[in-house]
C-alpha cells in the first residue's frame, strides 16, 4: 500500500477527514505548514528514541505510546489506526515488509529493539514536498532512517534506509496543527518533488501571485559538547641532529609535563566524531651537560611552554553505549610562549658545591612548532546533557624545535623534535542535539 492512498483511506474511513473549504493559502501558511510538518517528523523521531531508552519503565512507554495518538499536547498521530511499514526487523525493505498500526508498530520496536543509553535513531536528508491538496493539505516528507543499534532477537545491524512520511496539516484557530497520517518506505518512482496534487497558486493580495515553493533542508542531527580538561605525562626531546663546540647538552631524557584547557567535541551518534582544543602544554626535556663541561653524570634541563591547538578525529568503538570507548588521531600546531634552561656550575661561594643556574632560552627555540598525534579515550554519559572523557594521547613532532642559535663558546648545529605523552581527564556539558 502506497503512501497518499494509505493516507488517504486513514482520514476518510475513520472519520479524521476534514473537507476544505475555497481557502486561499499564503506564503506565509505555506511556509508553517512546512516548517511545522518538520517539527512533526521530529517529534516522531525522538519518540522513537523514548521507547527505545534503557532507563524507561514499561508504564512510562505505554504512557507516551498513548500520548502519541490521543489528543493531547503531545499528540503526533492522527489516530491510534495510523499504519505504518514495518522497519524494526532489519531485514524488511521497501518490497518486503508489513502494515502495521502505529500502536503495534511502536510496541514492538519496544520489544525487539535493543535498548541503548544515547539516542540511536536518526533522521536525516529531510525533504518536505510542496503543499499538496485532495480533500485534506498535506505534504510527503522523505528521510533517511538510520537505527543504530540492534535488532535484540539476533543482533543484526540495521542499513539505513530512506522513509516517507504523510503529514497532514489542519488549520484551527488562526494556526496550523500537523499530524502524521502514515510513514512507508520511499518509492523512487514515486519521486518527492512530483507535481501531482500541488496547490498551484496562492493569492497574496488582489492582481499578484506566486507559485509555491518546496522546502529542502538537511537535518542531520548533531551532538555539541563544550568543556574542559587537565591532564599530565611525560615529555622529551627527539635527537635528530646535535652537534658542534657551543652546546651545553648532548642526550635528552623525558621529565614530567603538564596541559590544561578547553575543547568542544561533536559525535554523531554512530561511530565518527571530532574535537577541537586549545590547551596550554609544558614541554621540554632532562638534559645530559656535555663531558666537556666536566659535569658528568650532572642533568640540566630544557622547560618549553606552548599554546597548543590540537584538531582530533575520532571513531567511537561502541557508538550506542553509555560507555563509549573511542581511537583518536589528528595535528596539533603549537605556538611558543616561553622556554627556560636551567644549566649546573661550581658555586665558589659554597665551596665549590654543585648548583644549576636559570636563564631565559626562547632565542634557542623556534616560535612554532606542529606534529601528528594518536589516542585512545573514552566518553561516558554523566547526565543526559553533561559527560566524562579521558584519553591517553602521544604527541609527536615534525618540526624542528631548536634553532642554530649563536653561543659563547661557539657554533653548533641542533634538530630536536618536541615528544609528549599525555594522559587528560574531562568534563563537558552539552550545547545542542
Amino acid at each position: 500500500m502506497r503512501t497518499f492512498k494509505l493516507a488517504f483511506s486513514i482520514l476518510v474511513f475513520t472519520g479524521a477527514f476534514w473537507p476544505v473549504f475555497a481557502q486561499k493559502l499564503t506564503t506565509r501558511d505555506v511556509e508553517e505548514i512546512q516548517t511545522k510538518a518538520k517539527s512533526t517528523l521530529l517529534e516522531y523521531e525522538n519518540l522513537l528514541n523514548y521507547i527505545s531508552f534503557e532507563d524507561g519503565t514499561e508504564k512510562e512507554i505505554q504512557n507516551a505510546i498513548e500520548r502519541s495518538y490521543m489528543p493531547s499536547t503531545n499528540q503526533i498521530f492522527i489516530n491510534k489506526k495510523v499504519i505504518v511499514e514495518d522497519d524494526v526487523f532489519p531485514g524488511f525493505n521497501k518490497d518486503n515488509t508489513q502494515d502495521l498500526d502505529i500502536e503495534k508498530y511502536l510496541n514492538k520496536l519496544a520489544v525487539y529493539y535493543t535498548k541503548t543509553t544515547d539516542a540511536s535513531i536518526r533522521f536525516s536528508s529531510i525533504q518536505i514536498s510542496n503543499v499538496k491538496k485532495k480533500d485534506f493539505y498535506y505534504v510527503k516528507v522523505l528521510f533517511e532512517s538510520q537505527f543504530g543499534s540492534t535488532y535484540r532477537e539476533t543482533n543484526a545491524k540495521y542499513p539505513s534506509r530512506q522513509r516517507l512520511a504523510v503529514i497532514t496539516a489542519e488549520q484551527n484557530a488562526g494556526k496550523w496543527i500537523t499530524r502524521i497520517a502514515g510513514v512507508t518506505y520511499y518509492d523512487p518512482f514515486k519521486p518527492i518533488d512530483s507535481k501531482e496534487n500541488d496547490v498551484k497558486v496562492i493569492v497574496v493580495e488582489a492582481g499578484s501571485s506566486i507559485t509555491i515553493r518546496s522546502l529542502t533542508k538537511s537535518a542531520e542531527p548533531k551532538k555539541w559538547n563544550v568543556g574542559l580538561k587537565a591532564g599530565a605525562g611525560v615529555s622529551s626531546l627527539r635527537v635528530g641532529e646535535l652537534q658542534g663546540e657551543g652546546l651545553f647538552f648532548d642526550d635528552y631524557f623525558p621529565k614530567t609535563a603538564f596541559t590544561a584547557g578547553a575543547f568542544v567535541r561533536y559525535h554523531s551518534y554512530q561511530r565518527i566524531g571530532f574535537t577541537a582544543e586549545v590547551l596550554y602544554a609544558t614541554k621540554g626535556a632532562e638534559a645530559q651537560v656535555v663531558p666537556l663541561l666536566r659535569f658528568e653524570g650532572v642533568r640540566g634541563r630544557h622547560n618549553l611552554s606552548y599554546l597548543e591547538i590540537p584538531v582530533m578525529f575520532n571513531y567511537y568503538l561502541m557508538p550506542g553505549a553509555k560507555f563509549k570507548p573511542y581511537l583518536a588521531a589528528g595535528a596539533w600546531a603549537g605556538f611558543l610562549l616561553g622556554a627556560e634552561s636551567t644549566l649546573p656550575f661550581r658555586d665558589r661561594t659554597l665551596g665549590g658545591r654543585l648548583a644549576t643556574t636559570s636563564y631565559a632560552d626562547r632565542e634557542q627555540f623556534q616560535s612554532f612548532d606542529y606534529g601528528l598525534n594518536a589516542g585512545l579515550g573514552f566518553d561516558t554519559k554523566v547526565t543526559r546533557t553533561h559527560r566524562m572523557t579521558a584519553e591517553v594521547r602521544y604527541n609527536y613532532g615534525l618540526a624542528n624545535a631548536f634553532t642554530d642559535a649563536p653561543s659563547i663558546n661557539g657554533p653548533y648545529t641542533g634538530r630536536l623534535y618536541n615528544n609528549t605523552l599525555i594522559l587528560t581527564v574531562g568534563y563537558s556539558f552539552g550545547l545542542a542535539d
